[in-house]
């Protein structure tokens, strides 16, 4: 039981190290190199067919029809929404205003968790919530009065893409709990590609 506790640890660790470094990676080259639209587009059309390879080769997974509405709201909320408000708030925004903004994200899935899940709220984490909530809001309101590069937009749809990240933690949850992980990913990138398909093709074309 330990050794699976460190196992995901590390696994968490890994993929903020690989998140933080997105922040600068993509502030680097938008606007000037690719458009944020275009930028969603290719990242999720990538993830969509290298996780689909992996499920056709080792994952022979079936989903019930009955989960596929909340593997599509896992693709709206983790991978459609979540990418364009964050590509889109990244470009208007310094990274060091938008890596604090998302430090707000375990406070929304607790947030949802209780409205969804019923878990129960404790004392210390309303105090965690009202703390983390009043940081956000003064960032988000204020960030744009401070020298370099912060805006009041880049810092909302930063918000708002930790807001769709949180919500989609929640959901997937219980589809984590009955399917492997690549099935779930799989499907809900799909479910991304072609929420944003319409949106982002012209920009991805363009590029």
């Amino acid at each position: 039981m330990n050794s699976n506790i460190y196992k995901a640890h590390i696994a968490l660790l890994g993929a903020n190290l690989i998140y933080g470094a997105n922040y600068i990676i993509a502030k680097g080259i938008m606007p000037e190199k690719i458009n944020p639209n275009a930028f969603v587009f290719i990242r999720l059309a990538c993830c969509a067919i290298l996780f689909w390879g992996i499920k056709f080769l080792f994952v022979r997974e079936k989903v019930e029809r009955k989960d596929f509405l909340k593997l599509a709201l896992c693709g709206l909320f983790g991978a459609a929404a979540n990418m364009v408000f964050f590509f889109h708030g990244i470009n208007l925004t310094s990274p060091v205003d938008a890596s604090i903004i998302m430090t707000a994200t375990p406070v929304i899935v607790l947030v949802f968790s209780f409205i969804i899940l019923k878990e129960p709220l404790t004392k210390n984490k309303l105090i965690g919530i009202a703390i983390a909530g009043v940081g956000a809001i003064f960032l988000i309101l204020y960030g744009n009065k401070v020298a370099g590069t912060s805006s009041f937009l880049g810092n909302l749809f930063v918000f708002l893409n930790a807001t769709c990240y949180g919500l989609y933690l929640v959901i997937v949850k219980t589809l984590m709990r009955k399917y492997n992980a690549i099935t779930v990913i799989s499907w809900m990138f799909l479910f991304g590609l072609l929420f944003v398909f319409p949106y982002t093709l012209n920009d991805f074309i363009n590029t």
